[in-house]
């Protein structure tokens, strides 16, 4: 498997010297060195990755649509082990919102290296079916949950908790409540999912399980995420975290 590289095209001959002499690039042979040099910092990510891991991360680039122009280089980040500009405290540079067939919209937020991350707001089936059938979103990630009303409280069972990004992915099942009044509180958590480059099962977790109405309860998904770096492991965590306030049920990531 090879990810497509883009041929640029050079408009402007350039020039190298050589031995005192100026000699004349023609913009054939300079597009051809760009193409090249592109091939081989794919190549090399082959060697450093392996096929299945180039293979789990082309298809990332396709679900976050993520510029041919941009993959290369990104590859070669990801092969030498240096952090995409959406793993760091860097201000994505476009956010783009897509509402769905199914009623759910998809947030995509990109950053200048062509790094991406997506979160899927999805409509609440009972809160759908209660208004005639037009889909209420329930904050980002949390699909598919059934909803029970009481007086001041909101329950959601069976909730797919998920979040995508460029090298790996995680989500689980969780079930909690929550309330402008009589806090809020996480009933289960279960069915912990993971995949992408030297992802671990993952472990589940509560960080804080009942909290105030002023206060968020949170549990999360962690799992250790190992690559190798010129043939040595390295090693960090990454995760996805449920949310629950007085807004609902959302997500947040830590190695994203």
């Amino acid at each position: 498997m090879r990810i497509a590289v883009k041929k640029v095209s050079v408009a402007v001959a350039s020039c190298a010297l050589t031995a005192g002499l100026a000699v004349s690039m023609s913009p054939a042979y300079a597009a051809t060195s760009t193409v090249q040099s592109s091939q081989t910092r794919i190549s090399d990510a082959e060697s450093l990755l392996g096929a299945d891991d180039l293979e789990y991360i082309e298809k990332s680039f396709e679900k976050l649509n993520i510029p041919v122009a941009k993959q290369s280089a990104l590859l070669e980040k990801i092969s030498s082990g240096r952090k995409l500009d959406s793993e760091t405290m860097k201000s994505p540079v476009k956010v783009t919102k897509a509402l769905n067939p199914d009623g759910s919209q998809t947030v995509t937020k990109s950053w200048e290296d062509g790094s991406a991350i997506s979160e899927t707001v999805f409509p609440d089936k009972s809160a759908a079916a209660s208004t005639g059938g037009f889909p209420l979103a329930l904050p980002a990630s949390v699909k598919g949950c059934t909803t029970k009303y009481e007086v001041g409280m909101t329950h959601k069972s069976s909730c797919q908790v998920w979040h995508q990004a460029v090298t790996w992915s995680a989500g689980f099942t969780a079930s909690f409540r929550y309330s402008l009044s009589n806090g809020h509180y996480i009933k289960s958590i279960s069915n912990p999912k993971t995949g992408g480059i030297g992802m671990g099962k993952g472990s589940l977790s509560y960080i804080k399980r009942s909290a105030y109405s002023s206060q968020t309860a949170k549990a999360q998904l962690k799992a250790r995420q190992t690559v190798k770096i010129a043939g040595i492991p390295t090693s960090r965590d990454v995760g996805v975290i449920l949310n629950v306030n007085t807004g609902g049920g959302s997500t947040s990531s830590f190695g994203s």
